[in-house]
């Protein structure tokens, strides 16, 4: 009788597990519909052949280049079309960065109007928005020079990059925050997903104490954090170092350090610009949270393999972390069979 809640742990580890693997299935689902309609023409006025289309996870340099390959041409414009959600009512203020003409449509109405110049302009507008789904517009155009494109909001504070899941091709409202929690949720069911599989740990003796047995799961934590990290990391430097390498010999010269710069958004120190970039390996460590000149093709095609070979590793590091601790829980497993069958 003794026994019972051992084998309820383990019920309850199972389901913690599946509705984490549940979550995760629903957080990629849900993030499909994320983004906003981009129609990309080949004029500057809004007008002629559609170069590029499709659904923009987001509104900024590097999206554009993305659609381009690295390579927009010198004259095109740009518009996105959607919904964006907001969570909660206040007075919003909205801002472009571009190097030509740009404007921002909420609900119809004009909010943000950049007329751009012959270098790098930001402006800005303000506009009182409710709860829910807004129509959105924004439009760039773009004729000669060095392309920049980027929108921000905020409703106190600074402004920052509108997020993805602000912005929809649909109006459902609820769909963007059912992803905000979802969110939340996967990272709470991993933890607790963490937390029972080292409760069985404390029952069979080798923890002998709640604190240990928390110490325990936070050095997992850890681990699978830190193996995520890498993961995510050495997939976009690979990604970017042999882009750039064979862009590289395509071209017959190596990336101009100044756009690599424009294309992570300013995000790289000035004192790392200077002239050109003479190593691949230089704009891949640019890059190596910001793959701004990667397709998607690409970026998975290379994805696939280190995601294999980094979770072999990360498999490996568990393995170590729960060897020490395995022999009560096999003992323990081999109880709770022989007792309830």
């Amino acid at each position: 009788m003794h026994k019972r809640p051992g084998l309820r742990l383990w019920h309850a580890l199972a389901l913690a597990i599946g509705m984490w693997a549940g979550v995760t299935v629903a957080r990629v689902i849900l993030h499909r519909d994320h983004g906003l309609h981009a129609q990309y023409f080949s004029q500057p006025t809004f007008s002629g052949s559609i170069a590029a289309g499709g659904i923009d996870r987001e509104i900024s340099t590097a999206q554009v280049y993305r659609r381009f390959n690295a390579v927009p041409p010198d004259a095109f414009s740009v518009q996105w079309s959607g919904y964006l959600q907001v969570d909660r009512a206040s007075d919003y203020t909205f801002s472009t960065t571009s190097d030509n003409v740009s404007r921002v449509y909420i609900d119809r109405e004009l909010v943000v109007f950049n007329p751009g110049g012959p270098q790098l302009t930001s402006a800005l507008g303000h506009i009182q928005l409710g709860r829910g789904a807004h129509l959105i517009l924004v439009q760039c155009a773009h004729n000669g020079g060095r392309f920049a494109m980027d929108w921000s909001w905020t409703r106190q504070g600074e402004l920052e990059p509108v997020p993805d899941w602000a912005l929809s091709t649909t109006p459902a409202f609820g769909a963007a925050l059912v992803a905000r929690a979802l969110s939340w949720l996967w990272w709470i069911l991993g933890g607790a997903a963490i937390a029972l599989g080292a409760l069985p740990w404390l029952q069979s003796g080798q923890f002998t104490s709640g604190k240990q047995a928390l110490v325990f799961s936070a050095r997992v934590a850890l681990f699978v954090m830190l193996g995520w990290f890498f993961v995510s990391a050495a997939t976009k430097h690979s990604v970017a170092v042999n882009t750039f390498k064979a862009r590289a010999d395509q071209s017959g010269y190596l990336w101009d350090a100044e756009q690599v710069y424009a294309n992570v958004n300013g995000r790289v120190p000035p004192v790392l610009i200077g002239g050109r970039a003479r190593m691949p390996i230089y704009a891949g460590y640019l890059s190596l949270f910001y793959t701004p000149l990667l397709t998607d093709a690409e970026f998975f095609a290379v994805a696939k393999v280190w995601n294999i070979r980094l979770a072999i590793v990360l498999i490996g590091i568990l393995a170590i972390v729960f060897a020490w601790h395995l022999p009560p829980l096999i003992s323990t497993n081999l109880s709770l069979i022989v007792a309830f069958g």
